[in-house]
């Protein structure tokens, strides 16, 4: 089953008796917009290893679902809730490919190009506000190696460093100690 994007949501506008016309283009836009830039809002701050606020690794993707959960019940009435571009142009790329024609480009509603757009220009809204909050959310007390989502995100030294397969033991240096530790241990 393959799914384009469509505003607004035919279910629900069918259920409520909605004209065709109630989203318009700058409207989806908008709202394309703004879930993707929530979504990349969230996902910049609680990846950045400089945020003391940033959550516990095992809270991470609680904290995601929960995030993505409120998009799509806020824009999925309107829009479908595309909030990436892969969602509806390659589904869209494929039913055109398939036959379907007028339904796929140029659609129902809105312009086709609102899912793709939309998501683009939200996440780069969203990643910029997030780098200008990121200036002001930092906390001078908290050292960049106990960022709780730090290891998770940067790989440690171990996976950057070749492991001997002849018959000697290779030691990695500890992640923690440094780019000298390899010196000192040979």
């Amino acid at each position: 089953m393959i799914f384009n994007c469509f505003g607004p949501n035919p279910a629900i506008a069918g259920a409520n008796k909605w004209p065709a016309d109630i989203v318009s283009t700058p409207l989806a836009l908008c709202a394309e917009g703004f879930g993707t830039a929530v979504l990349a809002l969230v996902l910049f701050m609680m990846l950045d290893p400089k945020n003391g606020f940033a959550p516990s690794l095992k809270s991470f993707a609680l904290i995601i679902g929960l995030v993505v959960g409120f998009i799509i019940m806020v824009l999925a009435p309107l829009t479908m809730s595309g909030i990436n571009p892969a969602r509806d142009l390659g589904p869209r790329i494929t039913t055109w490919m398939f036959g379907w024609g007028s339904v796929s480009f140029p659609g129902a509603g809105p312009d086709w190009w609102v899912w793709t757009v939309g998501p683009i220009l939200g996440a780069l809204v969203g990643g910029g506000v997030a780098v200008l909050m990121g200036r002001f959310l930092q906390r001078g007390d908290v050292p960049e190696e106990t960022a709780p989502l730090r290891d998770a995100v940067e790989p440690i030294a171990s996976e950057l460093e070749p492991v001997s397969t002849s018959g000697e033991t290779a030691t990695a240096p500890s992640p923690k100690a440094g780019p000298n530790a390899s010196q000192q241990n040979n």
